[in-house]
């Protein structure tokens, strides 16, 4: 699995500011957003990461 330094669209919000190019590559607003959500949320949500 590569995790290279891209300049692709994110797959959330489409910013183009993205850190990984993941499975799920997000920008890092939507990766905070996430990781946010997660802190809040039920751990059986962790998934989809």
């Amino acid at each position: 699995m590569e995790t290279k330094m891209m300049e692709t669209k994110c797959n959330n919000c489409g910013a183009t500011e993205i850190t990984q190019a993941s499975q799920g590559a997000k920008c890092m607003i939507c990766l905070v957003g996430v990781m946010e959500e997660l802190t809040y949320r039920a751990p059986s949500q962790v998934r989809d990461l």
